[in-house]
């Protein structure tokens, strides 16, 4: 298990405790844990060494830790051999279609979608396949706008009722029955990971994280992708253990954008390569100050 939530343990001599009780509990369900505080350009290798040492046949991971060890499996052409590995449950992150994609090339097993948040818990599932993301629906209602904003109830009396609550999140829906949707195809996103973007015409376009990530996640050596939003534009921060031709990659993107949208004024998108930022919980930063 690839993880964050450390933090969580406190300090001093109550977070030892607490750690070593930890330990203990994983080593009775046979699961080990590796923080993904560390992990960076610079030390991908590490976490792909520890795949192949624990023979592990499921792993659960923030989406961008085994995105980034596939694309650095991509960059040095490694093949995944004499592996057990079968599933792939990743969580706490958006997935997007190129990270999917990436990972199941990569590591070649099943990946499991599993969608939820701090409120509520577990909430859906991948059933079967990746993209039939099955709701709980004996334990939550699930309703989604014309927009694809996914608004949640909880019918169980185990967590804090929430009812129609808002969850910023942008799904793409599968199965419905009378408006309830019972299955997700994917979990693209949060609605308020938004870019103002000036068009040629000199009006403001607003441009959801998830294009320039299908755009920009395919390119070589490419870990992750960041974002600032800017007063007059966008800072787009690239991250990779080498150095990326900028221009190239600029010339790239401004002809896969133009696919979908033929006025966007890329002068005031700038590029840069940097370190990734994360969260204190030690999940990948979409927007950054």
């Amino acid at each position: 298990m690839y993880w964050g939530h450390s933090h969580l343990f406190g300090t001093g001599y109550k977070g030892v405790i607490k750690k070593v009780k930890r330990k203990l509990y994983d080593m009775m369900i046979n699961t080990e844990k590796i923080s993904c505080y560390s992990l960076g350009e610079g030390n991908v290798s590490r976490f792909y060494k520890a795949i192949l040492k624990s023979r592990a046949e499921t792993i659960i991971s923030y989406t961008s830790s085994l995105f980034k060890i596939c694309k650095y499996m991509e960059t040095h052409k490694i093949e995944l051999r004499n592996c057990n590995l079968k599933n792939i449950i990743i969580t706490s992150e958006t997935a997007s279609k190129a990270d999917v994609e990436v990972i199941m090339k990569h590591l070649k097993a099943h990946v499991i979608h599993e969608y939820g948040m701090a409120e509520a818990g577990a909430i859906a599932y991948s059933y079967e396949e990746t993209e039939n993301i099955r709701v709980f629906w004996d334990s939550f209602i699930i309703l989604v706008d014309e927009n694809g904003k996914l608004f949640l109830t909880t019918l169980s009396d185990k967590v804090f009722p929430l009812f129609h609550y808002d969850s910023e999140d942008r799904v793409s829906v599968r199965e419905v029955y009378k408006e309830t949707v019972l299955s997700l195809c994917f979990i693209e996103g949060k609605f308020r990971d938004i870019l103002n973007i000036p068009s040629i015409e000199g009006e403001t376009l607003t441009i959801s994280t998830i294009f320039f990530d299908h755009v920009l996640k395919y390119f070589p050596g490419i870990y992750s992708v960041q974002y600032r939003q800017l007063p007059d534009g966008v800072g787009i921060v690239l991250n990779s253990d080498r150095t990326l031709d900028l221009i190239a990659l600029k010339k790239y993107m401004v002809l896969e954008s133009k696919k979908e949208f033929n006025n966007i004024n890329f002068d005031k998108i700038t590029l840069s390569q940097g370190e990734s930022s994360k969260t204190i919980a030690g999940k990948h930063k979409v927007m950054i100050d």
